[in-house]
């Protein structure tokens, strides 16, 4: 099963991922996001299976009107966390993200 992820714990008031291979870093939830929109929702929704768009989708959209949405991206993009719908992004847009503004960075 390598690749894959189990939820194992908290971080900044959302459940984390970490790879099944044993490393990751748990966390206490952080207070500072109590309002989240994803805290009465089930925590698998935002770590989908690959090609689960569905769920993908219902996270994002969650995150859209979550009113701690920017904090949560902030932290998982300083986290740099590989699993998981974070700020409504997927990994592979956290890291887009981080591309782009790699280059706006380097550009400037």
């Amino acid at each position: 099963m390598r690749g894959r992820s189990v939820v194992v714990g908290a971080r900044n008031g959302h459940l984390v991922a970490r790879p099944l291979s044993g490393r990751g870093q748990l966390l206490a939830p952080d207070p500072g996001l109590s309002g989240a929109a994803c805290a009465e929702v089930d925590p698998e929704l935002f770590f989908p299976e690959p090609g689960d768009w569905r769920s993908s989708h219902l996270a994002k959209g969650i995150c859209a009107v979550c009113p701690v949405k920017d904090l949560c991206l902030a932290g998982a993009l300083e986290r740099n966390e590989h699993f998981g719908i974070f700020g409504g992004l997927s990994p592979k847009e956290r890291d887009e993200l981080r591309r782009s503004g790699a280059r706006k960075g380097a550009a400037a």
